[in-house]
């Protein structure tokens, strides 16, 4: 009974397995986008959805990696540095901060490697991200500075924490940055900057209770200080940020 119920299954799978590597690696990562994947270090949250899984190199499914290897080499002729690679990602086109869908590589080294990209940094974070844009194949270097005081920024909602840990974002769009920072109320901070609640279905339980704390990233215009596009954090292995950077945020 068990092996008919076993060969049952398998010509179940069978086509959903083929159908899935059939998908080109855009196809597959975009797909991987629709929710929350369980082995992500850290999901992007924006606009009611998911907008990001960054998956931790070291750990991460051997599928994904090799598929993110491969569509950078294929599609951008760029050889990935696995022995500085720290994490990836793709994200899709959010008409803010990026007009077209991209790849993220994340290295070690930021904090020498600023130099080659022409940035002037006042103490950067050694970890770096490079994006590369799928349509214009183009790429764009954004590094962290741990020094967050040196930016001006907007005026946060009262009961805020800057995630000194993070830095700054400062890339080499000169006319937006990003500040993190923590709150434990996710609509009070949306309702403060009048952006959309960045939640998903998936991390409501966690997004809506006051008792958890939160970690935000705010991109704005730097000229203005306009908010432009509110972010959540998530960490699937640990959503109530019980270990992940709790500690470090208030070290």
């Amino acid at each position: 009974m068990g092996h008919v119920v076993w060969i049952r299954l398998v010509a179940i799978l069978r086509p959903l397995t083929y159908a899935f590597c059939m998908l080109t690696n855009v196809e597959f990562f975009r797909l991987l986008n629709q929710s929350i994947h369980p082995s992500a270090e850290e999901v992007t949250l924006c606009r009611g959805r998911v907008e990001e899984n960054l998956f931790d190199a070291k750990k991460v499914e051997p599928e994904i990696l090799w598929r993110f290897v491969e569509e950078m080499g294929h599609n951008f002729g760029v050889g990935v540095d696995l022995k500085k690679l720290q994490q990836f990602s793709y994200q899709a086109a959010d008409g803010i901060s990026y007009f077209e869908d991209k790849f993220m590589i994340v290295y070690s080294g930021g904090e020498s490697d600023y130099k080659d990209f022409g940035l002037s940094l006042y103490r950067p974070h050694d970890d770096y991200c490079i994006n590369y844009y799928c349509e214009t194949k183009k790429a764009a270097a954004k590094f962290y500075d741990l020094d967050v005081e040196k930016y001006p920024r907007p005026k946060l909602p009262d009961g805020s924490e800057l995630a000194y840990p993070f830095g700054h974002g400062v890339g080499m769009q000169t006319d937006r940055q990003d500040v993190y920072f923590c709150h434990h109320d996710l609509v009070l901070v949306s309702d403060y900057f009048k952006l959309p609640m960045p939640t998903s279905s998936f991390s409501l339980k966690y997004d809506l209770d006051t008792k958890y704390m939160k970690v935000f990233g705010l991109t704005y215009e730097v000229s203005s200080l306009k908010p432009l596009k509110l972010k959540r954090y998530f960490y699937p292995q640990d959503p109530a940020i019980d270990y992940t950077l709790f500690d470090e945020v208030r070290s």
